[in-house]
């Protein structure tokens, strides 16, 4: 925007007509936000910045508010569900305002209609006939307004099928809702897990001696396969679970990590997640910064401790160093 229309003792004129075109190079800048945001998210590219997710990512690089961040990520999955609405922004033929209020209600089959509904209203009456929409689908009981958009597949999925009421189906989302609302962060089946995960866990003093959830993995040396109940797992998250893990071997059972030695660290970071822009007091796990296969020692000063999804990123990299250089130690 030019400072050129920021000038002291303009008539009222004047200074109504630069408020207008500053205003409308607003509305453009907004748009391109909107837009190379998207990119990010969609490519996951935060993740190569040395963040666990988008959220972190526009928090603590972009310093958006989580009201901000939440806004431009559902608006981003919205867009990514509904190809017509995403090309008239890139063509600028749809303001920002309107694309927010055609995202609450347009689904693939509609999507038409609200473009056609949008362009032929002002922002005021656009408004209105969206609440009337959503309000009119509460009341007929359709459980998802818009549906929601899968990001790719970094690895390979095991599919299960749960079947709910409408009245269930309802309070599910409302759930989910509440969740992200507080901070929480992944996918809506990570965060069915979370869920199920806090209302099983036991509340005790020994929580920081060993993770609260723990799963049994059946590991091969010879041929390096790996599996638990549900299938093989990758390498990655091998090298995730030997962190911090009880090892079967020769009929005794130790742990990677002395217990005492896992308190001192949680206590040392507050029992937070060190990784970049996470603030997350859950699902903590400790992590070697230098791998004990690199010669890396159990000691306090090489460990840190990581929320799951840190953890999981930072042994996705190859270039190891990217996240740790950038761990709030």
């Amino acid at each position: 925007m030019s400072h050129n229309n920021i000038q002291k003792n303009q008539s009222a004129q004047k200074a109504h007509g630069n408020l207008v075109k500053s205003l409308e190079e607003l509305k453009k800048y907004e748009r391109v936000v909107l837009l190379i945001f998207g990119e990010i998210m969609r490519r996951e590219l935060y993740k190569e910045l040395g963040f666990s997710s988008m959220l972190n990512y526009a928090r603590e690089a972009l310093k958006l508010s989580r009201t901000t961040a939440f806004y431009y990520i559902s608006i981003t999955k919205s867009l990514d569900t509904l190809p017509e609405t995403k090309k008239a922004v890139e063509k600028g033929e749809i303001v920002w305002t309107k694309v927010r209020e055609v995202t609450k209600v347009a689904t693939p089959e509609t999507e038409d209609q609200w473009l056609k509904i949008a362009r032929g209203s002002t922002q005021k009456e656009l408004a209105a006939k969206t609440s009337l929409a959503r309000k009119q689908a509460i009341n007929n009981s359709q459980p998802e307004l818009i549906p929601s958009a899968p990001l790719p597949e970094a690895e390979p999925k095991i599919g299960t099928s749960l079947s709910f009421s409408v009245e269930q189906m309802e309070r599910f989302n409302a759930l989910i809702e509440k969740m992200r609302k507080q901070g929480e962060t992944g996918t809506r089946e990570e965060l069915l897990i979370k869920a199920l995960t806090d209302s099983t866990s036991e509340k005790s003093t020994r929580v920081d001696s060993a993770p609260a959830t723990q799963i049994v993995i059946r590991h091969c040396p010879e041929c390096g396969k790996a599996e638990t109940g549900a299938g093989e797992i990758s390498q990655n998250d091998l090298e995730k679970a030997y962190c911090d893990a009880q090892v079967l071997e020769n009929g005794r059972n130790k742990a990677t990590i002395r217990p005492s030695v896992r308190r001192e660290v949680m206590n040392r970071d507050n029992h937070t997640c060190q990784g970049q822009g996470c603030v997350s007091k859950r699902y903590l796990e400790v992590h070697h910064k230098v791998p004990r296969s690199a010669g890396g020692s159990n000691d306090a000063s090489n460990l840190v401790t990581l929320c799951s999804a840190c953890h999981k990123l930072t042994h996705s990299h190859h270039n190891s160093s990217l996240v740790y250089n950038k761990l709030k130690c």
